[in-house]
Order: C-alpha cells, then sequence, then structure tokens
C-alpha cells in the first residue's frame, strides 16, 4: 500500500480540473501554432515562386503575409511557454501543500511519542535496568563461586608439599625412592652414590631455592 495515499488520498478538484483545461488549452494551441508556421511556409514558398516569374509585386504581398504568420506562431509558442509554466507553478504548490501536511503529521506523531517518553521516564528505567544487571552479575557470582571458600575445601597442605617435591625434582636433590625390597647398607649407599638428605637439610634446601626464585 502506498503510504501517502493512505494517509492523503487523492480527490479530484478545482486544481486537476483546472490543470485538465490548461492542458486541452495547450493541444489547441499547438495546433494552430503549427496551421500557422505551414501557412508562413507556403507563403514563402509562394514568393520565391512569384520571383522567379518576375512578379515582385506579388512577391513582397507573399512575404509580408509569411512574416504575418510567423510572428502569429510565435506569439502562440509564447502562449503554450506560459501555460507550461503555470501547470507546474501549480503542481509545484500542489508539491508543497502535500509536503506541509506530511510535515505536520510528522509533528503531530513525533509530539505523541515525545509526551509519553520524558527524560525522567528514562531515567528510571534504566536504573531498573541496571538494577536487574547487578542482580544477574550476583547470581552469575554464586554460580561461579570459589569452591575453597563455600565447600570449606582447604589444599594448604597439599599445595606446599606438591610446591616442595616440584622445587625438589628442579635440582635434582629429590632423593631417590628405592626399587626394592632389602634394607641399604653402608657399602650399598657408596656404591650407588645415593644422597639422601635429613629433614632440615631439606627444608633448608627450600628456603634457599625460594628466595632464589623471588630475586
Amino acid at each position: 500500500m502506498n503510504w501517502k495515499k493512505y494517509l492523503f488520498p487523492k480527490k479530484r478538484g478545482d486544481k486537476d480540473k483546472l490543470i485538465a483545461e490548461v492542458k486541452t488549452r495547450i493541444r489547441e494551441l499547438s495546433g494552430k501554432e503549427k496551421s500557422q508556421n505551414k501557412k508562413a511556409d507556403i507563403n514563402l514558398q509562394n514568393a520565391m515562386i512569384a520571383l522567379k516569374r518576375n512578379e515582385k509585386d506579388r512577391a513582397k504581398s507573399f512575404m509580408v503575409q509569411s512574416k504575418r504568420n510567423q510572428i502569429n506562431a510565435d506569439k502562440t509558442r509564447n502562449k503554450i511557454t506560459n501555460y507550461d509554466r503555470y501547470i507546474e507553478a501549480i503542481e509545484e504548490g500542489s508539491s508543497m501543500k502535500f509536503d506541509k501536511e506530511l510535515l505536520g503529521e510528522i509533528q503531530k506523531m513525533l509530539t505523541s511519542i515525545t509526551s509519553s517518553i520524558s527524560p525522567e521516564d528514562v531515567a528510571t528505567t534504566t536504573e531498573d535496568i541496571d538494577a536487574l544487571i547487578n542482580q544477574l552479575d550476583d547470581a552469575a557470582s554464586i554460580l561461579a563461586g570459589d569452591p575453597e571458600i563455600d565447600l570449606a575445601i582447604d589444599v594448604t597442605d597439599e599445595l606446599n608439599a606438591l610446591e616442595t617435591r616440584m622445587l625438589l625434582e628442579s635440582t635434582g636433590e629429590m632423593p631417590t625412592t628405592p626399587t626394592h625390597e632389602n634394607y641399604l647398607t653402608e657399602q650399598d649407599l657408596e656404591e650407588k652414590d645415593i644422597d639422601l638428605m635429613s629433614r632440615d637439610e631439606i627444608l633448608k634446601q627450600i628456603a634457599k631455592y625460594r628466595k632464589e626464585l623471588d630475586e
């Protein structure tokens, strides 16, 4: 559906009737102009014939008539030009009137919209939206909570033990776990060159490595 026609249905009134009458008049004048130009051409041809026959007075008469016909044709053409201008002016004025009516409808629509939307309403709505977003964030925080805190799971000792093991393994000073069931003797230790450190020595080494890492 053409929304312009829906808003402003076309009605045949004085404007359309007037334009139709002007166009009819233009057609009449166009026919008259054509006839006058034809007569001017015929009289010009007759003037040339008269000259060939050495009838100069008659040739002059034909030339006057041809000139008269041409003047009348030019006047008729000027009328047609003016009527065309009048039609354009009427249509342009009608278009401007339509634009004015259309702008009036737009103004009414915008007035209706803005009257139902105030800055205070927008601010209130924005605050409500922000509050809802904060609620969602809180819910998401609960779902993504820290199990160590929420479930009271303490892994401090296990983490320290793992860190100690990693430090010792990285330095190659982690005691090797025996792979057999027989007890070792001093001789076995000397032969296998196994370095067994006491707990105090291990703790000292860990403190040393941690200090080096911190530096």
